[in-house]
């Protein structure tokens, strides 16, 4: 018996010796680069102990799934065209991975090679996370204006009055919406009252409110349900207007500042939807007389931000603190410091985060962006910038995670610039 098993086991070793096991080639991520928002361009080093050649390979990406597999739950991938046979020398493949969406703003990328049919993974999975950055979108706009109302109500992006399209100015009493995601400028019902430029609009139960501008101390309304415009009964206390600053807090708007052709003024007045009522700003002193200031609320606080007088311009931040109906403080804030003054610039509101900038400095049309924080030094911090050219004079408003700056101009010699841009904060 013995002798009859030693053949085989002589057998059995010669063909063990012979069979050559042929091990599985590697893949790893050799480099990522996200320096432009909402692309990812990788690439993954591959090789392997002799010559082989693959079925398939590329990159698997995924904003839910830390560990992307190829069957993995809510995972995509992007497979290179270069399947080709490679030598036992490591090689390269580079793939550009495209318009993705953001928010969300983290992506965990994983390079992956298929090989006689089994699919081999990167041990490294890199981590990629995009800031904030800007759309243009695809909507090119048939009717746009600058120094316009632009106001976001019940998902429609309201625009329009202001200087119509042409510079100079020629106020308008157009008035336009569209979804700001799709679907076609749609003309609303045109302002009823004398055309203006330099007015203020606010919104307050959704319902949008536009008024002042230039030889106008009118208030009108206009309410998405009828498509209607109506005017305010209360009249506005102050005298008429342009260049005024508006900002909302809670269910109350605050309209002041400004000047006409007597006065630059400095007081202010405050709106509940029904009436006004005048604002006693009581401290030592009075704030500074301005007119086209940027106004803005914060965390339940009024601001005023540069703006300029009879002589010069007036680099300063204003905090307004409301104390009552008719009663508010104010104080200027140490250590703002805004890069460049401007004016005609433009802010958002979104998530209870403050966004501001672009807006114009002497001849210059700036492109510069900034979220105002009162808890740096500073209180503003840089965030990208417009990535095309600088501009003044355009409307903006947010829905939900995104803002939207509109029109504007971008040369004072040229009509205005009939694109929306969408700005995505980071998280």
């Amino acid at each position: 018996m013995v002798r009859q098993l030693i053949p085989i086991l002589l057998f059995l070793l010669l063909v063990f010796n012979c069979v050559k096991v042929d091990p599985l080639p590697f893949v790893d991520i050799e480099s990522i680069n996200d320096d432009q928002w909402k692309t990812i361009e990788a690439t993954a080093e591959l090789g392997g102990s002799d010559d082989f050649t693959v079925q398939e390979m590329g990159f698997l990406y995924s904003s839910e799934n830390p560990v992307p597999t190829i069957n993995g739950v809510n995972v995509l991938k992007e497979t290179s065209k270069d399947t080709t046979a490679f030598e036992s020398i490591n090689r390269t493949f580079s793939i550009r991975i495209s318009n993705l969406a953001v928010p969300p703003h983290r992506y965990y990328v994983r390079a992956y090679l298929k090989y006689r049919d089994q699919y081999v993974y990167s041990p490294g999975i890199e981590v990629v996370d995009f800031d904030d950055g800007w759309v243009l979108s695809d909507q090119v706009l048939e009717k746009v204006s600058w120094s316009q109302v632009a106001e976001m109500v019940n998902g429609r992006l309201y625009f329009g009055l202001g200087c119509g399209q042409s510079s100079p100015c020629q106020p308008t009493v157009d008035f336009w919406s569209l979804d700001p995601f799709s679907g076609p400028i749609e003309p609303e019902a045109s302002f009823p009252a004398q055309a203006r430029s330099d007015g203020v609009s606010f919104v307050l139960d959704d319902i949008i409110y536009f008024g002042l501008g230039t030889q106008s101390s009118d208030f009108w309304k206009f309410d998405f349900h009828s498509g209607e415009w109506e005017e305010v009964e209360d009249l506005f206390p102050g005298e008429y207007r342009s260049e005024a600053s508006s900002f909302v807090i809670d269910d109350r708007a605050y309209v002041g500042f400004g000047q006409n052709h007597r006065t630059i003024f400095n007081d202010l007045y405050a709106f509940d939807g029904s009436h006004w009522t005048q604002v006693n700003l009581s401290t030592d002193s009075v704030p500074p007389a301005r007119r086209n200031s940027l106004g803005f609320s914060h965390q339940g606080l009024g601001y005023l931000l540069m703006g300029s007088n009879e002589t010069s311009n007036i680099r300063d931040l204003i905090e307004i603190i409301p104390m009552g109906e008719s009663f508010a403080t104010w104080r200027r804030v140490d250590g703002a410091a805004l890069p460049n003054f401007r004016h005609s610039f433009s802010h958002l509101k979104i998530r209870g985060r403050t966004f501001l900038g672009l807006g114009l400095l002497n001849d210059s049309f700036l492109s510069d962006w900034y979220e105002f924080s009162p808890n740096v030094s500073g209180y503003f911090m840089e965030k990208a910038s417009l990535p095309s050219r600088g501009r003044a004079f355009a409307g903006s408003s947010n829905l939900d995670d995104a803002g939207y700056v509109i029109g504007g101009l971008t040369d004072l010699r040229e009509n205005a610039i009939a694109e929306i841009w969408k700005y995505i904060p980071d998280e």
